[in-house]
């Protein structure tokens, strides 16, 4: 059987993607954090879930892959895990400017709707005036479903 048949399709369009996406010059390296690389499928997403110090010199860290879901309990010396955590520093920033940008953007076109229906009178003074509360009184009658026997 061929070994292609072993992997999940989508795992594999994912690496090969992947791999079409990255300049020239990235195409082999390890990345930023030499080494921390998914030993199942070679992608450079794979996500700390929990670690703990395995002694003076390193850590022990569960990982789990981005892109395949693959399951790793791997050990980084301290440099490493001083350079994962920079890396993740950074990750962090960017998916939150990004997430803000997002924000940012949605609100942008919120208001754009507004806006345009204040300049087509679709709405007015009116529609943002506090409507009064119901008066009080009998509540509604429950209908039921009763079958006839």
């Amino acid at each position: 059987m061929p070994w292609i048949l072993l992997v999940q399709p989508s795992v594999v369009l994912a690496h090969l993607i992947g791999l079409l996406r990255r300049p020239e010059r990235d195409r082999g390296r390890t990345g930023r954090l030499d080494g921390f690389r998914c030993e199942a499928c070679a992608a450079s997403t794979p996500c700390p879930l929990d670690w703990s110090q395995e002694g003076p010199d390193g850590w022990s860290v569960d990982t789990r892959c981005g892109v395949c879901g693959d399951r790793r309990l791997i050990w980084l010396s301290n440099d490493q895990a001083a350079r994962l955590d920079i890396e993740l520093d950074t990750q962090m920033t960017q998916i939150r400017e990004a997430a803000d940008a997002l924000a940012r953007e949605r609100v942008q076109d919120e208001f754009g709707v507004l806006i345009a229906a204040l300049h087509l009178d679709l709405i007015g003074p009116d529609d943002f005036a506090h409507s009064p509360a119901p008066a009080p009184g009998p509540a509604p009658a429950a209908h039921s479903l009763r079958t006839r026997g």
